[in-house]
């Protein structure tokens, strides 16, 4: 007697079981939130610094412009309050330049540059500005205080002396 060999006639389906999708699904969702998290940090770093950076070149710029009229200026006046403060001077060739800086008001906290009766903002976010008289020499200290987007506040100062001519 042959004894036939049964074959199963039915096919052998290949697969993942639902533990093993589930398992996988919940360990790419951990990596998708690990790279999210990165990068969130990363972008939050990026914009407080892009931020710092501009602020301190508007800054930076305005005490450069007022160094540069005041190594030239004769006739200084300066004024000034905890609340406001004013330089005057006349520069040869120009005529009557002011800087003024103000923490209150309409122009609160920028420092403007009046010359024939027309301000122009020269920086914004100044917190605190002072001038100096010294004989032969005026320092400026100023301070820049922003509100960073991503919470904090960015906050530097600068000081120069000016030797006048």
């Amino acid at each position: 007697m042959n004894k036939m060999l049964k074959h199963s006639t039915r096919p052998l389906i290949s697969g993942f079981t639902l533990v093993e999708i589930l398992i996988s699904s919940v360990i790419f969702a951990m990596l998708v939130g690990a790279l999210y998290s990165v990068f969130s940090v990363g972008n939050a770093a990026w914009v407080k610094y892009d931020c710092s950076i501009a602020t301190q070149r508007q800054a930076r710029q305005a005490l450069s412009q007022m160094t540069k009229e005041l190594r030239e200026a004769s006739s200084i006046s300066i004024t000034q309050t905890t609340d406001n403060a004013t330089i005057s001077f006349y520069r040869s060739g120009v005529g009557s330049i002011s800087y003024i800086w103000n923490a209150t008001g309409t122009n609160a906290k920028r420092i403007l540059r009046s010359y024939s009766a027309i301000p122009t903002i020269v920086a914004e976010d100044i917190s605190a500005l002072a001038f100096t008289d010294h004989s032969n020499a005026v320092t400026i200290e100023l301070t820049s205080a922003k509100q960073a987007p991503t919470g904090g506040t960015l906050e530097f100062s600068l000081k120069e002396k000016v030797a006048l001519r």
